[in-house]
């Protein structure tokens, strides 16, 4: 999370003693930096630089498109997605 965030989800939680509001809003931010820090996580794991000698044989586009397929699924199951075609 950033310290941004954090700051504002303090800043809010002092005031849950009031208003019950304040606390459910720092709890959707954090669960929503969480996500996105997962999100990103696996972002990077998909956009990770791969070098792969594309040819003209077919064993050099199997192999790329294998690792393709890796990174599609590995993006959906980020999403929480199936990786059924």
């Amino acid at each position: 999370m950033t310290d941004e965030a954090k700051a504002l989800v303090e800043q809010l939680r002092r005031w849950e003693v009031t208003s019950q509001l304040f606390g459910k809003a720092a709890d959707l931010i954090e669960t929503q930096a969480r996500e996105i820090e997962r999100l990103h996580g696996a972002l990077k794991q998909i956009a990770a630089p791969c070098i792969v000698r594309v040819g003209t044989d077919k064993q050099n586009y199997q192999r790329w498109r294998d690792l393709a397929t890796e990174r599609v699924d590995f993006a959906r199951a980020a999403l929480g997605e199936s990786s059924d075609h």
